[in-house]
């Protein structure tokens, strides 16, 4: 296999990595200020004296130096020696109003050679109260923050690279679940490309959203609506699709109540309904409360920024998204391997075991999965002339009067396939022990061209424990089985994914918290 996705995402982030720290270094430190109020009038600002930092207008910036002690080249600049009459500041300038025609047009704070804070305020140019206030901060690299609008230098190209960079992933991710496909359908890395992938799918479209935004109305989107908007973005899209989720969870409800029914009340058999019922407990309770939550959290977060109340619901919407994502990555994974035909140059065929009757003889489901390998053994005759070996897998359970081999032994010798093909291993008690059984029966290495019957919602998981038992050739047929066994199967291979891949699982919701936490900081005023 070629070179795992993981490696060119890596790549890819430092790529992106040190393409931003450039722009911050060596980007163009200034910032503009657009006023939050409505002046009617025209709005003048008041800003310190004292600073390295400049001050001019827009239209000015090609041709004026600032305006703090620089001379003012082109008309219109403010100068130093304008002092504010009356005001009780007398080392603060104030810039007058701009014409009426110019409207909320912005100004503009231009990085000096040191690291500072100060205030710059907007008033009404009829008013002599302050409405405004903007704390600015230029940093390291001189880049220049306002504190109020979370603006910064180079914030929209700087946050359009991020979501490039985001939506980048996505597509890598993609691309690794096509990859991975190509390679083998038996693996867990699908349920985890697909996942990954449409998760930071999601999260590139909110960021893409929000900048689209912040270009498309500078002076009413801020950096700080697209930091709310990606701290609510769990929730966002969990309204969304809550409707959808629902209808989900009520199907995967009625299909388990249709296989308990069917096939007893074993712990197995109603997985589908305890998840299927957290699922809807959850969609109801956003579908009741999540249009509410966002708007008053949107507000709340303007005036007194992020209480640990909003970071808890917001980091426990993004849990519960990311498990929604990885599910449906399990679902899609699960379905995959049964569309691939095994190639015709199979020298054994192992059939999996499952419950027999009390007279020992096949149930459906068991006689399904012996057809299904009589019909593949018969399409490799054909198409290639080539024969195989039946590999019989399954023990004697405490209620069985024969083994499961036995009985699919009897059933293939009732179809017409001679007993010298077949061979019997009748001791495993499991799927892992079906495989591995087999493959010391028929002395199979990573490279023998093995195949293996059972029914269609459990071809996936087979094939995984297949590899794992180094059988790495194996590929499965799958047997058509009833609709009501999917649900169940897709919530076992979701639960499969999460608990063979703990660390992976750490990571991501370690790396979903850091985030969390840090646009939490951010618009409460901590960074």
């Amino acid at each position: 296999m070629k070179k795992p996705t993981v490696f060119y995402l890596l790549y890819i982030t430092i790529a992106f990595a040190v393409l931003i720290l450039v722009i911050t270094a060596a980007g163009d430190h200034t910032l503009n200020i657009y006023p939050q109020s409505t002046f009617a009038d025209g709005y003048e600002l008041d800003f310190p004296g004292d600073v390295a930092a400049t001050v001019e207008k827009p239209a000015e910036a090609a041709g004026s130096p600032g305006v703090n002690g620089n001379e003012a080249e082109t008309p219109g600049a403010v100068d130093k020696s304008e002092e504010t009459a009356g005001s009780q500041d007398t080392d603060r300038n104030r810039a007058p109003a701009p014409d009426a025609s110019a409207g909320q047009e912005p100004w503009r704070i231009r990085a000096g050679d040191a690291q500072e804070s100060f205030s710059v305020t907007v008033r009404d140019a009829a008013l002599s109260a302050p409405q405004e206030i903007h704390p600015i901060r230029v940093g390291r690299f001189g880049v220049v923050y306002d504190e109020l609008t979370g603006n910064y230098s180079n914030c929209r190209l700087i946050s359009a690279l991020i979501t490039l960079y985001v939506l980048t992933c996505s597509a890598g991710l993609f691309i690794g679940w096509r990859r991975q496909i190509a390679y083998s359908v038996y693996s867990y890395n699908t349920v985890m490309y697909m996942g990954f992938g449409i998760f930071t799918l999601m999260a590139g479209i909110t960021l893409a959203y929000g900048v689209a935004r912040t270009i498309r109305e500078p002076a009413e989107a801020t950096m700080h609506t697209v930091y709310v908007l990606v701290l609510n973005s769990a929730m966002n899209f969990l309204v969304f699709t809550a409707p959808f989720l629902m209808v989900f969870a009520v199907g995967m409800i009625v299909s388990n109540i249709a296989l308990v029914r069917r096939e007893g009340r074993r712990i197995k058999n109603i997985l589908g309904i305890l998840v299927s019922e957290a699922f809807l407990i959850a969609d109801l309770l956003i579908i009741r409360y999540g249009y509410g939550y966002l708007h008053r959290t949107a507000a709340h977060m303007d005036q007194t920024g992020v209480t640990g109340n909003i970071l808890m619901t917001n980091l426990a919407a993004a849990v519960y998204l990311y498990a929604e994502c990885m599910l449906i990555g399990a679902m899609i994974a699960s379905l995959i391997p049964i569309r691939k035909r095994p190639a015709y140059n199979k020298d054994y065929m192992i059939i999996l075991g499952c419950a027999i009757r009390k007279d020992g003889t096949t149930t459906p489901l068991l006689k399904g999965r012996c057809d299904r390998a009589i019909a593949f053994r018969n399409a490799q005759k054909k198409a290639s002339g080539r024969d195989l070996i039946f590999v019989t897998s399954g023990g004697k359970g405490g209620d069985e009067v024969i083994s499961e081999s036995r009985s699919m032994r009897d059933y293939l010798v009732s179809q017409g396939i001679p007993e010298s093909q077949i061979l019997m291993e009748d001791r495993s008690a499991s799927t892992m022990e079906n495989m591995q059984f087999s493959k010391a029966l028929i002395h199979a290495d990573a490279e023998t061209p093995v195949a293996f019957s059972t029914t269609q919602y459990h071809v996936f998981r087979s094939g995984i424990l297949a590899r794992r038992s180094g059988m790495k050739a194996a590929e499965g047929c799958g047997a058509p089985t009833k609709w009501y066994f999917w649900p169940n199967a897709w919530v076992r291979e979701f639960l499969g994914f999460m608990s063979s891949h703990k660390l992976k699982q750490f990571l991501v919701l370690a790396g979903t918290i850091a985030v969390y936490l840090f646009l939490s900081l951010l618009l409460g005023g901590k960074l």
